[in-house]
C-alpha cells in the first residue's frame, strides 16, 4: 500500500515571510483584532466590510470602494454561500476580486445562468471533522461552479483550525497558497497545488457514459456504498464529499453479450496500468456491474485522494511528484461473492471502456502451468500478476502525476526484468526496501520466498 495523503498536511505548514502589502484581504463581515494583526504580519492589507451575511449588494459597494490593488481576495463564511453565488451570477470578474475563499458552504442550488469567462477562482474550506452533509454541500457548490467553468476546489483543514484565535498557521498557509503565495513547506505547497489542479485535468469516464443503452440510475445499496468508500479508508473524511445516495450502473453482462457474444472472459487494464481477468460467466450469478457515476458526479475520476513516495524506484534517487489516486469507474457485485472468488480491490477501480476486452480463452491460462505455490503467490496471496507482467501476461502498474494526470514513473517491470540485486533485496529485505521508497511491504510467506526467488531467477532470459 502506498503512503497516502488524503488531505492537506498542516503539520508541516509554514508561514509567509513578512512583506509589505502583497495583497488585500477583504472580509465579508468582521475580523477580530488578533486575526487582523496576524494577517498584517504576514504582509497583507486587511479590510472588513461589516456586511450582513446575505447582503451581496453591500459587498459590491465595498469592493468598489477599495483602493487599487494588484490582488484582492474576499473571505467569508458558510452563511454567505447564497450571496456568493449571486455575486458570481451577477457578473463578478477577476479584475474586481482575484478569488473568493468560503469557509464552509451550504444551501446553494445549481446555477441556471452562465458565469463570466473571467470569473474569479473559488475555494471552499471545510474541516475533516465536519458532518458529512455539510462537506457534501460544500462539494456540491464547488462542483456547480466547476461545471460553469470557474476554477474551484474543496480543501480540508484539521479539526478546530478554523475556530482558532488568533488564526491558525495552517489556515494562514492554506489561504496564502490560494492567493498565490507558496508556504515554506515544499510538500504542503505541492499537495495544495495538486488539490487545485487535479479536478481540471483530463481523465473522465465518457466512454462508459456514451453507451446509454446499458446505463441505469439506481438507489445506493449498503454493499456498493461500502465498496466505494473503501477507496477512502485511509482518510474517511475525503469520502464525505459525496452523499453516495444514488449511482449510475453500467450493465457489464448486457454489454458483453451485445459486443462480444459467445465470449467467456473479461479483462481490464486500469488507468494505473493494472490488469485483471476472470471468467465472467462464473461471476454472472453475483450481479457484476460497473459504477460510472455517483449522485450528480458524472466523472468518477474526480473522486480522488493524493499521496507521495520518497523515491520512484528503489535503485534510483529520483523523487516523484505528488500522485493522484482517483476512484474512477469501479466493478462491483450486487450479490455477495464467496471468499474463494474474491477479486483484488484496486484492480476493480479506475476502469475505462477502452481498457476492457472480452475473449473466449482464459488470459491467465499460462499461470495454471506454474507450480501450485507460485500460482498462489502471483494470483492470490501477493497478487503479483495484477501489477507486474510474467512472461508477457499481466500489468504494468505506475503512478499518476497529480499535476498532469499522466504516468510519472514507478513502472512495475516484468518480474523477469528486475536485476538480481533488486529482486533479492525486494524478496528478502522487503521492509527496508518498502521504507526506502515510501511503500507498505507485501511480504511473501517466509516458507515460500526461496522457492519463489528460484522460480523468478529461472524465468530470466539467457544473456
Amino acid at each position: 500500500m502506498i503512503r497516502g495523503i488524503l488531505s492537506i498536511l498542516w503539520l508541516v505548514a509554514g508561514t509567509l515571510p513578512a512583506a509589505a502589502s502583497v495583497a488585500t484581504l477583504a472580509f465579508w463581515s468582521t475580523v477580530s483584532d488578533d486575526d487582523k494583526s496576524r494577517w498584517q504580519k504576514e504582509g497583507f492589507d486587511v479590510v472588513a466590510f461589516g456586511c450582513d451575511a446575505d447582503d451581496a449588494a453591500c459587498i459590491v459597494d465595498g469592493l468598489a470602494s477599495l483602493a487599487p490593488a494588484e490582488k484582492r481576495f474576499l473571505i467569508t463564511g458558510a452563511d454567505s454561500s447564497g450571496a456568493v453565488a449571486r455575486l458570481y451570477a451577477a457578473g463578478l470578474k477577476a479584475e474586481t476580486v482575484s478569488g473568493v475563499a468560503l469557509m464552509r458552504a451550504h444551501g446553494v442550488q445549481d446555477f441556471q445562468v452562465a458565469l463570466p469567462a473571467d470569473a474569479p477562482k473559488l475555494t471552499v474550506f471545510v474541516e475533516k471533522s465536519d458532518a458529512g452533509t455539510d462537506v457534501a454541500s460544500a462539494q456540491n457548490l464547488v462542483a456547480a461552479f466547476r461545471r460553469q467553468g470557474v476554477t474551484s476546489s474543496l480543501k480540508f483543514f484539521d479539526p478546530q483550525m478554523m475556530e482558532a484565535t488568533p488564526v491558525h498557521p495552517g489556515v494562514v498557509a492554506g489561504i496564502s497558497h490560494f492567493m498565490g503565495y507558496a508556504p515554506q513547506s515544499e510538500l504542503l505547497m505541492k499537495l495544495l497545488t495538486a488539490n487545485e489542479l487535479w479536478p481540471h485535468l483530463g481523465h473522465n469516464n465518457k466512454g462508459f457514459l456514451g453507451e446509454t443503452a446499458y446505463l441505469t440510475t439506481k438507489p445506493m445499496t449498503d454493499p456498493v456504498r461500502t465498496f466505494l468508500l473503501r477507496h477512502f479508508q485511509q482518510g474517511p473524511h475525503v469520502g464525505k464529499q459525496w452523499a453516495f445516495a444514488t449511482y449510475r450502473s453500467f450493465d457489464l453482462l448486457a454489454y458483453r453479450d451485445a459486443v462480444a457474444p459467445g465470449t467467456k472472459y473479461v479483462s481490464f487494464r486500469t488507468r494505473f496500468g493494472q490488469f485483471m481477468a476472470f471468467d465472467l460467466d462464473q461471476y454472472a450469478a453475483y450481479g457484476p456491474e460497473i459504477v460510472v457515476g455517483v449522485d450528480d458526479e458524472t466523472n468518477m475520476y474526480q473522486l480522488a485522494w493524493y499521496y507521495w513516495n520518497d523515491l520512484m524506484y528503489s535503485w534510483e534517487t529520483k523523487v516523484p511528484n505528488i500522485s493522484a489516486k482517483p476512484l474512477g469507474p469501479a466493478l462491483v457485485f450486487t450479490k455477495p461473492v464467496p471468499d474463494s472468488l474474491q477479486l483484488p480491490f484496486r484492480q476493480r477501480t479506475a476502469l475505462h471502456l477502452k481498457g476492457m476486452s472480452f475473449s473466449k480463452d482464459d488470459p491467465l491460462a499460462k499461470m495454471k502451468s506454474y507450480p501450485e505455490n507460485i500460482q498462489t503467490i502471483i494470483t492470490k496471496s501477493n497478487e503479483c500478476i495484477y501489477c507486474h507482467s510474467i512472461e508477457g501476461v499481466g500489468g504494468q502498474n505506475y503512478h499518476l502525476n497529480a499535476y498532469t494526470a499522466q504516468p510519472q514513473g514507478g513502472f512495475a517491470l516484468a518480474l523477469e526484468d528486475y536485476s538480481d540485486d533488486v529482486m533479492h533485496a525486494f524478496l528478502f529485505n522487503q521492509e527496508e526496501v518498502a521504507r526506502k521508497v515510501g511503500l507498505s511491504p507485501n511480504p511473501i510467506d517466509p516458507m515460500l520466498v526461496q522457492e519463489f526467488h528460484n522460480w523468478v531467477s529461472a524465468l530470466k532470459k539467457p544473456e
